[in-house]
């Protein structure tokens, strides 16, 4: 429902000149005379125009706000959803070699892994061999992740680096002498530290 009013003090306050019997729609701000009107109808905008583009910057500031808001939280993110270390290799690809020797197994395989950042970080590697267990080659499932030379499980990777290992993860042998797969075990970086 339309609502009129004869604000006819108000638009001449405002330095117009308005006819009497003129009526203006309250929701649209449209001066509408009854008849014919001689000259096009006078609207809130020309009345108002400062009000109307401040509103229309107010809004448009708003929302500019509102993207970098978005974009910067987007990439804070993204940035989080990345990880530090990411294994590419096809860690469920085959081993190279297993063996048993001194009460303990031994799961030979090559490994690639990607630094995504600019540090030089350090980690180490667990393997989940959750088959090998079950059939009793291994009393654990998980199993620690050494150099070729078994000196160490620390290992060092430089920023945006590539890096291609043999790695050697050992266990305590359960009494069964045999692998039923050549699989490689579910490999996990459990450490990531700064250097």
């Amino acid at each position: 429902m339309e609502r009129w009013v004869n604000s006819r003090r108000v638009w001449i306050e405002k330095g117009y000149e308005i006819d009497e019997g003129v009526r203006i729609n309250s929701w649209t701000g449209i001066i509408n005379s009854p008849g014919i009107c001689p000259h096009p109808p006078i609207t809130a905008i020309h009345v108002n125009e400062r009000f109307i583009m401040k509103k229309i910057m107010y809004i448009s500031g708003v929302i500019i706000i509102i993207a970098v808001i978005i974009l910067v939280f987007k990439n804070s993110k993204n940035d989080k959803l990345i990880p530090k270390l990411k294994l590419v290799s096809d860690q469920r690809g085959g081993i190279e070699d297993f063996y048993i020797e001194d009460d303990k197994v031994y799961i030979i395989g090559g490994i690639t892994i990607i630094n995504n950042t600019e540090d030089e970080l350090s980690y180490s590697l667990t393997a989940n061999s959750e088959a090998d267990f079950r059939s009793g080659l291994i009393t654990s499932a998980i199993l620690k992740g050494f150099d070729e030379n078994l000196s160490t499980n620390i290992f060092s990777i430089g920023g945006h680096e590539v890096q291609t290992i043999k790695i050697i993860f050992m266990g305590d042998y359960a009494g069964y002498p045999k692998k039923n797969d050549r699989l490689m075990p579910e490999i996990t970086i459990v450490e990531e530290q700064k250097l």
